[in-house]
This record gives C-alpha cells, sequence and structure tokens, in this order.
C-alpha cells in the first residue's frame, strides 16, 4: 500500500500512516463484501492491529494474529540472500535486526498472538501450521 502513496520513495516513513488508512478502507470494503481479509506483512505498530482487530468485530469476522517466526540470525541470512527491493530502499541487515527485536517486543504485549515456527524451504509445513493457528 505504501508504494500507492504520492512521494513514498521521498519519505517512505511519512507514507506509513496514510498507507494504513488505505489498508483499513481495503479491509472495511472486502468485509463487506464478504470476503475474508489477511493483511500478510510485519505489523509493528499495536495501534494499527487493535484498529484491525475492532473493524473484523464490527464485520462479525474472527481474528487471528499469525506471526512466522524464526531465529534472527536465520532471518538476517535470508536477508542477505535477497535481491534489493525498490519499496524498501532503507532496509540493511541493522534495519531488519531492528525489526526483528520491535517485533520480540511486540510479541511479548500481544497475549493472543500465534507464533508459528518456521524453517527456511519448509513452506508446506509453514502453511499446515498457519492453517491450524485459524480454527
Amino acid at each position: 500500500m505504501r508504494a500507492l502513496i504520492g512521494g513514498w520513495r521521498d519519505d517512505p516513513s511519512g507514507a506509513g500512516l496514510p498507507a494504513r488508512e488505505l489498508a483499513i478502507a481495503a479491509a472495511r470494503a472486502h468485509f463487506q463484501a464478504g470476503h475474508d481479509v489477511v493483511i500478510p506483512q510485519l505489523l509493528g505498530r499495536w495501534e494499527f492491529l487493535d484498529r484491525l482487530e475492532a473493524l473484523a468485530q464490527e464485520a462479525g469476522a474472527s481474528f487471528h494474529e499469525i506471526v512466522l517466526w524464526d531465529s534472527k540470525d536465520e532471518i538476517l541470512r535470508r536477508f542477505a540472500e535477497r535481491p534489493p527491493r525498490p519499496e524498501h530502499p532503507d532496509a540493511t541487515p541493522a534495519e531488519v535486526a531492528a525489526l526483528y527485536d520491535r517485533l520480540e517486543a511486540l510479541l511479548e504485549t500481544r497475549s493472543r498472538a500465534h507464533v508459528v515456527p518456521v524453517s527456511a524451504g519448509r513452506v508446506d509445513d509453514a502453511y499446515r501450521a498457519f492453517l491450524s493457528r485459524l480454527d
């Protein structure tokens, strides 16, 4: 969503709030059309998570927080193997490590979040574990 905001490359952080508002509006439209909503990204702000949960309740939908989790070392190794992406120009190993730490701290405050351990190359296992958390 952030890449839909004009000037986002000049101010990626500043584009975050408008992107979250777009995500809320899109989720609301999908719920109203009778569809499920999945937000497949790192949501490191509890305020946004709370807004999404309230929106799900308003729509009569269930709400699940699921975190795919691996060790910091493994995450950094995988990050180093990826080619750079223009939508994340500020992504560095230090930034990824800081995001990992923020998510780890956030998880301590989210008692209903389900953590799904994942391993590189084990996509089917991760998917099955993810689905099991939706029950």
